[in-house]
Order: C-alpha cells, then structure tokens, then sequence
C-alpha cells in the first residue's frame, strides 16, 4: 500500500529515531513459538489431553483476532506487514513530499534494502495539531514515569479506534499517530519543537495554543478537539 513506487518528490528530509530491534525480535519470537506449538498440538491431537488441545485452540483464536484487528486498524493486509516489518530497527524518517497535484504531504517511513516503505502519509493542511506528553504510566503511577512521547493529531476518513471516539461536526474524524523518542521531558520536548518547525517551515499551519506542549491549526482545532490531548498507546506504527 504504502511502498516507494509512489511519484511523489521528496522536498525535505527529517531523520527520526529506530524503534524496536532486539526486543521487537524476541517479542514476536515469544509469540511465534507458542502458535507454532498450538499448531504441533492440533496436528498430533490423538496423543495430546483434551486440555492441551482446547488451551491450543483458545491461543489460535486469540491470536488470529488479534491480527485481524490490527490487519483493520491498519488499512489492510499490505500495510499491516509494512508496519510489521518496521518494527524491527530500521532507519525511520519524516519527509515532506509533493504529490502530483503539488500537495505537500508529511510522510513517515523507513528504509529497508534501499526502499522507502511508509507508516503514514497525511497532507500538511489536514494536520490538526502536533503535541507532546506522558502516558498511561505515569497515569496509573501517579508520577512522571519518563514516558513521554509526540503525537500527531490528523483528519482521516479510516474507520479506527481512535476515529469512532473523535467523531466531529458534519462527521468529521481524528486519528493520532505517535512517532519519535520515549523518554525523558528532556529528551522528547527538543524533538518535538524541532518537528513543528520542520513541519512549519514547508507549509503546516502550526501555532501554539492555550496548552503546554501543544500547536494546532486554529482552522481545524475545535472545543471539541481531544481536550485532553493523552495516549496511552505505542506506535506505530
């Protein structure tokens, strides 16, 4: 869906932080290992209890809903491998891109192999707000817990989680996407403010608003608009 064969030309170019690597590897492994034993279990089930083979059952199910609904939120089968495949340590980037039509888009990606291959692509002018904060650790913590990350806020015509709760006038939609460095306020509030003036400088409407850590396009930005501006969900991806 979503892969370098676009004609889109490249304007400027941001280099964003990898994401994932060793721990992304043994996460999926884990995974990986237990649907492979579920299935040896189905295969031999005349020398397996009843027991192994219902939990086997039970595992495949969750499993396979699990990736159905992230095959949805993510807009298909093609795209969710896409996102899959990025969380593995590639070089990650935020360009801005002319589409044909002369349109400037903000494009998240990586590259792998010498291909671009992208997260999100999201035309600067329907970019309602960039904002920065912590999430749901230091929530059920009750303390900064150096969870701090960047979001973007952007219209879409996607049915997701996020969309089905930002649900505007004349139907008007919102989704997030969340990018860059974990960490630290230290760490992340240089990183976002030098993505708003990456943004900023090739077009996006971006102000500061009444709240800390955020800029918004006062045109898309409504009372309505996340007033809390809090995630508590990773990204991306």
């Amino acid at each position: 869906m979503m892969s370098d064969n676009s004609s889109n030309s490249i304007v400027a170019e941001m280099e964003l932080p990898s994401v994932g690597g060793r721990g992304t590897t043994v996460w999926y492994a884990f995974i990986g290992g237990f649907v492979t034993t579920a299935i040896w279990h189905l295969l031999n089930c005349r020398s397996a209890e009843w027991m192994t083979i219902v939990a086997s059952c039970l595992w495949l199910i969750l499993v396979f809903a699990a990736f159905l609904n992230e095959c949805h939120e993510d807009g298909g089968l093609s795209q969710y491998l896409i996102n899959r495949l990025g969380e593995f340590g590639a070089a990650r980037f935020l360009t801005v891109e002319r589409t044909e039509n002369g349109e400037p888009e903000a494009c998240f990606g990586y590259c792998l192999h010498r291909r671009r291959y992208y997260f999100l692509k999201v035309p600067l002018s329907e970019i309602v707000s960039l904002n920065w904060n912590t999430g749901q650790a230091t929530s059920l913590a009750g303390r900064d817990t150096n969870d701090w990350h960047t979001c973007l806020w952007h219209l879409t015509n996607r049915d997701t989680m996020v969309s089905k709760m930002t649900v505007r006038d004349r139907g008007r939609r919102e989704d997030v996407y969340i990018f860059g460095p974990w960490g630290t306020k230290e760490t992340v509030d240089p990183f976002a403010h030098r993505t708003v003036k990456f943004l900023s400088d090739f077009g996006a409407v971006l102000q500061a608003t009444a709240k800390e850590h955020e800029f918004a396009n006062p045109a898309l930005l409504t009372d309505s608009s996340h007033e809390s501006k809090t995630t508590s969900t990773g990204d991306d991806s």
